[in-house]
């Protein structure tokens, strides 16, 4: 049984102490050059943590953020791919070596194809599934096992992984990477077991959030999913983002092995 929470996060929610609560941290975010990941980098940044980000293949892109932010604080970019344990590890020694430690880790990166969301779910091969699996869940697996060792040494410590409002209730596209969210937000679940009492472990499961995804879709659906979300619109990354930082920061540190749900209400009749 997921333990269902619904918020919203703003620029403006975070006063006080928490303007430099990362203040002293070094933090990693897997897949940061993505639409809620470079607002969680900015974030992070913001706050006072060291901060490194991860790319796949757009170095230009991820160059550019570094640039954007490199007067807030400290930042730098990092190229993994996750599907690849040995990079993993390689940027696991990488940050060990220049930081010694790591506390906060934000898994967010995953496969984006069209042509695997919106197909029905009996025109696809299992290989087509397994794709997705291997991407999305097979990445979070490869980073938590090069980074576990990193994470309990050092205090305090916060893991988030990414799943989605669909996974958890079901939905009539995407039927892959429902299927693979819904097995890393099962498998976060477990390891806020096995990791306690050193490292928390939370999910952020995102509604429908203007990223890269809005771009699939025509402008009749996008009206229709926001006639259908309580809040009567599509969240912004940055709101997605702050949810993602509260489950890191000492602010959840009496929170683990929960599903904070962003998705301005999109649940809530079901």
């Amino acid at each position: 049984m997921y333990k269902i929470f619904n918020t919203i996060a703003s620029k403006e929610i975070c006063l006080g102490d928490c303007l430099k609560e990362f203040s002293g941290r070094v933090c990693l975010v897997i897949g940061g050059s993505g639409g809620v990941g470079e607002a969680l980098v900015e974030i992070l940044v913001e706050r006072g943590c060291t901060t490194i980000f991860t790319y796949a293949a757009n170095a230009a892109k991820a160059l550019g953020i570094v640039e954007r932010l490199r007067g807030s604080g400290s930042i730098e970019a990092v190229r993994l791919d996750a599907t690849d344990y040995r990079d993993a590890q390689r940027v696991a020694e990488y940050i060990s070596k220049k930081h010694g430690s790591l506390n906060h880790l934000a898994v967010l990166h995953g496969l984006s194809r069209a042509d695997l969301w919106k197909a029905s779910w009996d025109s696809l091969s299992l290989e087509d599934y397994l794709e997705v699996f291997r991407v999305d869940f097979g990445g979070f697996f490869n980073v938590v096992k090069a980074f576990k060792n990193l994470l309990e040494r050092s205090s305090p410590a916060s893991l988030v992984a990414i799943s989605s409002t669909p996974a958890l209730v079901g939905d009539i596209e995407g039927y892959p990477y429902l299927a693979a969210k819904a097995a890393v937000a099962a498998f976060a679940k477990s390891l806020a077991y096995t990791l306690a009492p050193r490292v928390r472990v939370n999910i952020a499961a995102l509604g429908s959030i203007e990223t890269r995804w809005i771009e699939w879709l025509d402008e009749k659906t996008i009206e229709r999913i926001k006639a259908s979300i309580p809040l009567k619109r599509i969240g912004k990354p940055r709101e997605a983002a702050e949810a993602i930082a509260f489950l890191l920061s000492d602010r959840s540190s009496y929170i683990t092995g929960q599903v904070l749900i962003v998705d301005g209400g999109e649940v809530v009749p079901t």
